[in-house]
């Protein structure tokens, strides 16, 4: 007989890897509302060299702690960790460099209770900028994807179809969840920092079930590390972007509505960006699209026969595509120098 969890029971999830004083910053502003509200923090070491075990077990002298380890390396197969492991009704998923609202798992409880047919449950993520960030950069429309920024205009508690939760701040009813599973072929791991595990999971969930509650009350700050705003590092994460969409189960490349997203470039800088970061993700989801078994070059061809993009941008498809035909195939392919060098030659034309 399966027991069931204690009524508005909550439990914390957090996996985390080498990042002890960014998880001791979160667990410590979250520590009010452990007491508040009896909620339990579940936290996994996934295979941490620094000082975590340490600071965990320190914690748990002040905190609700159930300190789990999962040795090999990969945030699904920490977080699955988790999920074999946990009793609550309301299980809420964060990472270790955010910083919460102060009465944010109050809000969410709130809002589950509000909406008891409602599956999943999520608030605003706020990207929290080092000095010295662009503001053109904060406000772009890559933020979401680089930054997870989520924050829907809406006054609405009950989200539309096409705002899916991600990342550091949604909840999930435990009798929702069943067998699912985060795929251990998404998100970051040693095959690489891929993403979309969270998307993939919550949309797997909710199966065109019911609608996703939300509440505006309930946001986390998402600390953002300065070199999280290099060019470099965004390039490289719109081509594990690129990747990880095909991975997810993409029918046909999303040349033509990436497209849609590009703003006109009002100077040097935001141009070089744009261009850096479109052609990165170009080849990322080519690259994947071709080490599918799916994936045919008559598909590829005829995405880009319909890619209509502004003029400037125009040349970028047909150049990714003769990247990657070039290039050897294999699960293998990561973002390497010589793509780096690559983007920036091209980007210069």
């Amino acid at each position: 007989m399966t027991l069931q969890p204690p009524e508005g029971s909550m439990a914390v999830i957090i996996a985390t890897r080498n990042r002890s004083q960014s998880l001791h910053a979160a667990i410590s502003s979250l520590k009010p509302q452990f007491r508040a509200t009896g909620a339990q923090l579940v936290a996994i070491d996934n295979g941490s060299s620094d000082d975590t075990h340490r600071l965990l077990r320190e914690l748990s002298t002040e905190v609700d702690i159930v300190a789990l380890a999962e040795p090999i390396a990969g945030k699904s197969r920490a977080l699955n960790r988790a999920l074999d492991s946990v009793r609550a009704e309301i299980l809420v998923f964060t990472d270790d460099d955010v910083l919460p609202d102060p009465d944010w798992l109050e809000s969410l409880r709130e809002l589950a209770l509000r909406h008891p047919h409602a599956r999943i449950i999520c608030g605003p993520i706020t990207p929290k900028f080092p000095p010295g960030t662009p503001q053109w950069l904060m406000e772009h429309w890559i933020a979401p994807l680089a930054f997870a920024h989520f924050g829907p205009v809406t006054d609405s508690e009950i989200l539309p179809a096409s705002s899916v939760p991600f990342g550091p701040n949604f909840a999930v009813r435990a009798s929702a969840i069943g067998e699912a599973r985060f795929r251990l072929d998404l998100g970051p791991s040693d095959l690489g920092p891929f993403l979309c595990e969270d998307i993939d999971f919550i949309e797997r969930l909710q199966n065109n079930h019911n609608y996703i509650a939300y509440s505006r009350d309930a946001g986390v700050y998402h600390c953002i590390r300065p070199e999280l705003i290099d060019l470099s590092f965004l390039s490289e994460r719109a081509f594990w972007f690129g990747r990880s969409i095909v991975r997810k189960g993409l029918s046909e490349p999303l040349l033509v509505e990436t497209g849609n997203f590009i703003q006109e470039a009002t100077c040097d800088e935001i141009y070089n960006f744009e261009s850096s970061v479109l052609f990165s993700f170009y080849i990322g989801e080519l690259m994947e699209w071709r080490i599918q078994a799916g994936g045919t070059s008559l598909a590829l061809e005829e995405a880009l026969a319909n890619c209509a993009l502004p003029r400037h941008f125009a040349y970028m498809p047909r150049a990714a595509l003769d990247w990657v035909a070039h290039r050897p195939e294999g699960p293998a392919f990561a973002f390497n120098d010589r793509l780096k060098a690559f983007s920036r030659e091209c980007v210069s034309v």
